[in-house]
């Protein structure tokens, strides 16, 4: 009985024992493997960017046409692209209004008198003449442009002579009406004679935005520009210029400039020619192309950029919020938390292959600061630097790389001699 108890004891400590090391030694690792994500990344075919966000002052081609002193009726609406000597619209003239109002009544008034002729003299041809002036008179309500209203006033005033000479000149209703038709002919010569037209100076876009900006920022030379000019325009990027009732502009709808300071690590590498992508919001990225360039510290440059693609967005804006797209390209794209890179500048990758791993160098194409486009060593590389391999291992899409991977010095060395072909290649460059 007593050496039943101490087996059992035996047993039971033995049974301690196992189940203490399982605790000890798997129980971290569980808790880990649940509270951690999965620390491979697989290699997928994608693009990397290297992106740069920032703001840009707009500066364009525009001439204003007037003055700003009178209010102005438009004949062609924004953005409509006009000719050269083109009409755009006319200044209203000086106490405009009360001489409308004036000639207004003179037209009742003569219409009264008509009333009255009508009543004495009925005949074919003053019955003709009354609608005709009737359906010219509708015609001026329905409308608002002043060289309309010019033209069909001048075919009424004649009707109404004609009307006057059937009901006889020389009667005192024909004289009253000839005095009326007078006194509209005086009001009607002052008026167009305060009127000033305004035509396009230049073939381009008409806008009534102005911002009072352009006469200060010119295209022709951007040698003016500095930190200070460019901070000193006081609008808000993203802010759309008011439209206004009393000044218009010609903008050349060809080409736009973007106006941006860059720090000197994008900038450094780029010269004057060279064509980026820009992005404007949700549109369709665009080309830019560098046209200046100014150094105005060790840390920052001024950039300009053309642009000659989405003025209607463009010209709506002062200042705005763009995306220089430095480059991009297509490859094996990978993490870069997934590459070790030894004291010679070689890159390596831990590959996942179900039970063990394979550590690869690999080649770096392109980088940004959160992925890598990488192309592994061929046969012929390998040889080149003389290490026989009886096969290039290699990163395809669709493996599984480790994250932060723990690679072994020792490991890394033995790919050495593959430095010599970068050396070669940078030469190259």
């Amino acid at each position: 009985m007593e050496e039943h108890k101490k087996y059992n004891g035996v047993v039971l400590l033995i049974a301690s024992i196992i189940i203490f090391f399982i605790i000890f030694n798997y129980i971290p690792k569980i808790i880990k493997l649940f509270s951690q994500p999965a620390q491979n990344f697989t290699v997928s075919v994608g693009k990397i960017v290297d992106e740069e966000y920032t703001k840009a002052l707009i500066v364009r081609n525009e001439n204003i046409l007037t003055n700003g002193e009178k209010r102005i009726e438009k004949d062609k609406q924004e953005g409509q692209k006009v000719r050269k000597g083109e009409k755009i619209g006319r200044y209203y003239a000086d106490n405009e209004n009360k001489m409308l109002e004036e000639i207004a009544n003179i037209d009742k008034e003569i219409e009264k008198v008509l009333a009255e002729n009508n009543q004495k003299i009925e005949s074919p041809e003053s019955t003709i003449l009354d609608k005709k002036i009737e359906a010219l008179i509708s015609e001026i309500n329905g409308i608002n442009k002043q060289e309309k209203i010019t033209k069909i006033t001048k075919e009424v005033n004649e009707e109404i002579l004609k009307k006057a000479k059937t009901s006889g000149e020389l009667s005192k209703e024909g004289n009253k009406l000839k005095k009326l038709i007078d006194q509209k002919t005086k009001l009607e010569n002052n008026l167009n004679s305060n009127t000033n037209i305004i035509t396009a100076t230049e073939a381009g876009n008409v806008s009534y935005k102005i911002d009072g900006y352009e006469g200060k920022l010119k295209t022709d030379n951007f040698d003016y520009l500095t930190k200070e000019v460019i901070s000193e325009v006081d609008i808000k990027s993203g802010n759309i210029v008011s439209t206004v009732e009393n000044n218009v502009k010609i903008v050349d709808g060809f080409k736009t400039y973007l106006v941006c300071v860059l720090e000197n690590k994008n900038t450094k590498d780029r010269k004057v020619g060279d064509t980026v992508g820009i992005r404007i919001g949700s549109h369709e990225e665009i080309d830019g192309e560098i046209v200046y360039m100014k150094k105005i510290s060790e840390e920052e440059n001024i950039l300009v950029f053309k642009v000659d693609r989405l003025y209607d967005v463009l010209s709506q804006y002062r200042k705005v919020n763009i995306s220089i797209v430095w480059w991009s390209q297509e490859g094996l794209k990978i993490n870069n938390n997934a590459l070790v890179k030894a004291q010679n500048g070689l890159y390596f990758a831990k590959k996942d292959k179900g039970g063990y791993s394979e550590i690869i160098p690999v080649k770096v194409i392109r980088k940004t600061d959160e992925y890598s486009l990488i192309e592994s060593y061929t046969k012929a590389d390998y040889e080149k630097a003389g290490i026989k391999m009886d096969y290039a291992p290699s990163v395809v899409e669709y493996d599984e790389i480790s994250i932060s991977p723990k690679i072994d010095k020792e490991d890394m060395e033995k790919y050495s001699t593959l430095s010599r072909l970068k050396e070669e290649k940078d030469k190259d460059k």
